[in-house]
C-alpha cells in the first residue's frame, strides 16, 4: 500500500491508528473499486474522492482537494501487495 500523507495533521493522529478509517472505507468499497483495478484511489476518512490511472495524477487531485488534510492514496488491487523491509543494524566501533 502506498500512503501519501499531509504532514500538517500527522501528529494529530495516533500512529497505530493512522489511516484506520481510510482502510475500513477501502475494504468496505473494495468490490466496487475492483472494476478499476490497477488504478489509484484517494480516500479521506469515509470519503472516496475517486480513482485515477496514475499515482501522480491521483496525488495532485488529492492535494488540490484536501490541501494539508491527511489522506490515503493506494493502488486498487485484488490482493494487497506486502512489502518486507528487513531490519538492518550498523555496527558502531569494534566489538573485540
Amino acid at each position: 500500500m502506498l500512503v501519501i500523507e499531509a504532514t500538517a495533521q500527522y501528529n494529530s493522529r495516533v500512529a497505530t491508528g493512522l489511516f484506520d478509517r481510510e482502510r475500513r472505507t477501502y475494504e468496505r468499497e473494495k468490490q466496487n473499486l475492483l472494476q478499476w483495478e490497477g488504478e489509484y484511489v484517494v480516500i479521506c476518512g469515509d470519503e472516496i474522492l475517486g480513482h485515477w490511472p496514475s499515482q501522480s495524477e491521483a496525488y495532485r487531485v488529492g492535494c488540490r482537494t484536501y490541501g494539508s488534510r491527511l489522506f490515503m492514496l493506494r493502488p486498487i488491487e485484488r490482493h494487497e501487495t506486502i512489502y518486507f523491509q528487513p531490519f538492518i543494524t550498523a555496527a558502531h566501533g569494534d566489538s573485540e
